[in-house]
Order: structure tokens, then sequence, then C-alpha cells
């Protein structure tokens, strides 16, 4: 067995503290990230349950009977004024600092591909990067660029272009990256067994959450694609009712004094050329953007859990049972 000097035990005291700063960002930035995603969802089903029934721009009650439910979750935190929008900027932007901050795809031994990479060296760098950037980018500009569906000039839709690019980025990446990790560990165990270090049922319980993520962003993509074909072409007529105000509309809101705020946003959508609400979705329509939202939200939330599954079998977070094993080592040596 070859002797370690001192100053390589206390190299090594060093190496594992830093290594424990790292788990310790990462798993902050996973417990933000999920109430980015917990706190905003948790605001929209109380206003859903419990808010009273809301009225359209001619101060009539909705005729489907519930307020307006958003089709994913970049709908619902699209307004930065609002509670759901000031949440959801707030801890995903904590949540990104931290991830960046923590660099675990280049530190941690159980996610770090190294040699066991597919391809030449150059690919695995690029995997590696990947795997710590795409994740709190692609958060970040979902946070930083709200969407715009209606009422959109070509300004708004460039932006809603890169809120997509976003969204895509941060689940669609990962999902390849950690996929590569885990693959790469199958097929490089009896050939580079230091490469990719994982435990004992570690790789299926990684392999079986980014599956559900899969799951739940192939559903996010169903859902969202029946929505364009079936309810944005009025093809159903349970789906959401947008229209433009008319000058009736005016002369009824002039009526009552009481409204003034009303008759001065219809005048502005008569001149403007405004979509407003009418009425919310129903019937199939809600189903289908209840299904749409739920499963972008899983299939984030599965992101997330997959990151804390590989904090939580890596070595590096068990930081005093190391410190402890090198102790022993320095005074067995002064011994």
């Amino acid at each position: 067995m070859v002797q370690r000097s001192a100053e390589q035990i206390f190299r090594e005291e060093r190496q594992i503290q830093e290594r424990a700063s790292h788990t310790l960002l990462m798993i902050l930035g996973v417990i933000f990230g999920g109430l980015a995603f917990g706190i905003p969802t948790f605001l929209q089903i109380h206003a859903e349950k419990y808010d009273a029934l809301s009225t359209n721009y001619i101060n009539e009650p909705y005729a489907s009977g519930s307020n307006y439910v958003p089709l994913n979750v970049s709908e619902m935190v699209h307004d930065v004024t609002g509670p759901e929008g000031k949440a959801f900027f707030a801890l995903s932007f904590i949540s990104v600092v931290f991830l960046l901050m923590s660099y675990y795809p280049w530190k941690l031994v159980n996610v770090y591909v190294g040699q066991a990479a597919f391809g030449p060296t150059r690919l695995a760098q690029s995997l590696a990067s990947i795997h710590h950037l795409a994740p709190p980018v692609g958060m970040l500009m979902v946070a930083l660029i709200p969407v715009k569906a209606r009422n959109a000039n070509f300004g708004h839709l460039v932006c809603n272009v890169f809120h997509t690019v976003g969204a895509v980025g941060m689940i669609g990446g990962y999902i390849i990256c950690e996929l590569h990790c885990l693959f790469c560990h199958s097929h490089n165990k009896q050939r580079i067994p230091k490469d990719v270090r994982l435990k004992l049922g570690e790789w299926s319980a990684r392999f079986a959450l980014i599956f559900l993520c899969i799951v739940f962003a192939i559903g996010y993509i169903a859902f969202d694609a029946v929505n364009g074909i079936y309810i944005k072409t009025n093809i159903w007529d349970c789906a959401d009712v947008y229209k433009v105000p008319t000058e009736s509309d005016r002369i009824l809101m002039s009526h009552n004094l009481t409204l003034l705020a009303k008759q001065v946003t219809i005048s502005d959508a008569i001149i403007r050329n405004k979509e407003y609400l009418y009425n919310t979705a129903s019937g199939m329509c809600l189903f289908v953007k209840r299904g749409s939202f739920w499963c972008e939200c899983f299939a984030g939330v599965f992101m997330l859990w997959s990151i804390a599954t590989v904090w939580y079998y890596c070595p590096e977070r068990k930081v005093c049972d190391l410190l402890d094993a090198l102790a022993q080592e320095k005074g067995d040596k002064k011994e």
C-alpha cells in the first residue's frame, strides 16, 4: 500500500471540503427550483378553488362557471407583477445561482463522465458543460422572458421563441446528458470502472426518474398538439373565447359609472383591435388544458428529483465520514 505524506492528506481534506460545498449548493438549487414550481402552482390552485368567479370584460360572470385555467407553467407565471410571477421569478433566480455555482457535473464522481463518454474527449467536455448549464440557463430564460400569447406583436413572438428554447433546453438538454451519463456507466463498467461511479440501485433510481421526466414531457407535447389542432382552430366549441370589444359593449358599460376603468379598457381595445377573454374553457377543452399544465409541471419536478437523486447517492456529500477517515490515517502516521 502506498503511504501518503501529511501534505497529501491535507490536500485531500481541502478537496473533500470543496466538493462538499458543491453538494450543498446543488441541493439548495434543487430545493429552490422545487419551490419555484410549487408555490406558484399552489397559488394557482388556491385561486381556482377559493377565489370568487371572475367576470369578463363586460362585467359578466364567465358562462362556463370556472375561472381561467392556464395552459402551461409559462402562461401561469407570465405576469411578473402578479403573485405567481413574482414567486417564480425570485425562487427560480435563486435556484439558478446555486446550480451554476455548484459545478456538480464536473465535481461529483457519480455524474462526471470523464473518459467513459461516447465519442471523442471534446464530446465529453461539451456534454458536461451542457449538463451543468442547460437546466439553470434554461430556467433563467423562462423566468426572464415571459410569454405573451394574445395581442402579441412581432417582438413578443420573438421573445416567445426564446422562452420556448429555454424551456426545451432546460428539460431536453438535461434528459440527453443524464441518459448519456447513465449509459456511459452501463457500457463501460467493465472497461473503465472508475469513471461514473454509481452505487447499488442508483442506476435504476436515476433511470426511473429520467424515464418519468420523458413520459411527462411527451405528454405535454401531446396535449399541446391537441390544443393547437382542436382548440386554437375552434373545432371544439368548449375552448376559451376571446373577442374584440365592440362599440355596443362600450355603450353598455357607459351606463354604469362605477365601471369607468373597464370603459377605458374597452375603448382602448376597440382602437387597437385587442382581444379580451369573454368566456373560459369547459369540458374536454378544460381537460386538455389541465393535462398540458400538469404534464409540464411533473416533467420539471422529475428533472429536479433526478438532480436530487444524484446528490443523495454522491459520496462527496458524506464529508464527515471522509474527513474522519483521513483524520484517522493522519493519527496513525503520528503514532
